[in-house]
């Protein structure tokens, strides 16, 4: 017989460290499962991720979200990130198919269990150097006085900038 059935177990350990990468959207499909005996429907996002932007290599991995849609949920931020920072009209149906190719960045967390490590996609940001479109604020009728104003806070924030071009292609 020749065929070779060796095989060998490496250390388990994530593809990507925790870290903001520029990443270029390749495909989204949706994805059935089931859990506990209930089936549930899911969107499955697939990435080309910039790993080393020295060596340009890339690594391909795919995040999930909810197939339904509310402002501030999952499915409604991933939408806004790729879409350079325009968020989906409220009523009005979305393509997510327009979404493919477009470039963001991606935040990779660690997820352990036991003693096996997965990089996730935790959040999307929108693809540096674009400025997302600032929200028409309301006028606010109320009255502030000088001690109501409170310096401070830290809100979302920026992610860190990352400097080195993507080539995802």
């Amino acid at each position: 017989m020749s065929d070779d059935l060796r095989v060998r177990c490496d250390e388990s350990k994530p593809v990507l460290d925790e870290n903001i990468y520029r990443a270029k959207l390749i495909g989204i499909v949706i994805d059935k499962r089931e859990k506990a005996g209930k089936g549930y429907v899911q969107f499955k996002w697939t990435f080309k991720i910039l790993k080393d932007p020295a060596t340009k290599e890339i690594v391909e991995l795919s995040g999930v979200t909810p197939t339904t849609m509310t402002p501030g949920t999952k499915l409604f931020n991933w939408i806004t990130s790729v879409n350079e920072g325009i968020k989906p009209d409220i009523g009005k149906d979305f393509d997510l198919s327009s979404l493919i190719g477009r470039q963001c960045r991606v935040g990779i967390k660690h997820d352990i269990r036991g003693d096996k490590t997965w990089a996730q996609i935790e959040t999307l940001y929108v693809k540096e150097g674009i400025t997302p479109p600032k929200e028409e604020k309301k006028a606010n009728t109320a009255k502030i006085e000088d001690d109501d104003l409170v310096s401070g806070g830290s809100g979302g924030g920026t992610p860190p900038k990352i400097d080195d071009e993507f080539s995802g292609d």
